[in-house]
Parts: structure tokens; sequence; C-alpha cells
């Protein structure tokens, strides 16, 4: 049996139980994902998973590049914000002198165009989770 690891992820933007269930169910479909757990209080998922061949290195450097060309400055700022510092919506918001609405906004249209480049690239969400669980 394949070793299996778990990562902690961000996510953002959740409202209810059933943003809660369907990212549960999205993150399951991945493949090489076993469990995900999320926490609608913490915007938060533990997720189980055996890790692949990529090499950290060279995804980190793929994911950086594709940042920082698909990105405006703001969406990096606010992934930055929320998904690396960990910090509250509503403090990030105010951070970046916007309110909450305007900030889900701006994510989404972040995580389009990374999702668009993504595939592009032939970038994986496993290969994502990989490279992070390496770091």
């Amino acid at each position: 049996m394949p070793e299996t690891k778990q990562f902690n992820l961000p996510i953002v933007g959740m409202t209810c139980a059933n943003c809660v269930s369907t990212v549960e169910r999205n993150l399951t479909k991945v493949p090489g994902v076993h469990r995900a757990q999320v926490n609608l209080s913490t915007e938060r998922a533990a997720v189980d998973f055996d890790p692949g061949q990529a090499s950290l290195a060279d995804m980190l450097a793929r994911v950086r590049r594709i940042l920082d060309e698909e990105l405006t400055q703001k969406q990096r700022e606010a992934l930055v914000l929320l998904g690396l510092q960990d910090m509250p919506m509503e403090e990030a918001a105010k951070r970046m002198k916007t309110n909450r609405n305007a900030l889900y906004k701006l994510l989404h249209d972040a995580r389009l165009r990374l999702k668009r480049r993504m595939a592009l690239e032939d970038i994986t969400p496993q290969d994502l989770l990989t490279a992070f669980e390496q770091k």
C-alpha cells in the first residue's frame, strides 16, 4: 500500500454546509486523494493523499512563474494574505482597503485565471498537492 501523507490547505469563500460538502466531494475526485475533511469555521481542508513524483523545485518554479504572469499585484497580495499568512477574510479586506465581497470577486477571478493557465501548462491539482507537501 502506498504511503499516505496529509496536506492542510486554506479554503476561502465558503458560506455554508453545502459549500463544505461540495469542496470535500471535489477534492476526493483528485487522483490519489483518499480523504478530504473540510472545516467551515477555520476555512481549511485536511487532505490525505499518495505523494506523486513531481520535483518540488520544478513545481514551485512553474507555479511561481504562472502566478507572476497571470495574476495582478492585488490578486497576488490577496493570495499571500489569505493562503500563506492565514489571515481572516475580514482583516485581509481591511488591509487591502476593500470589502469582503470585492475580495471574493478578486479571488474568484484569480482562481479562474490560474485554473485556465494551469490547464495550459499541464499542471494538475495532484501535482500542486505533492509540491506543497514536500515543502
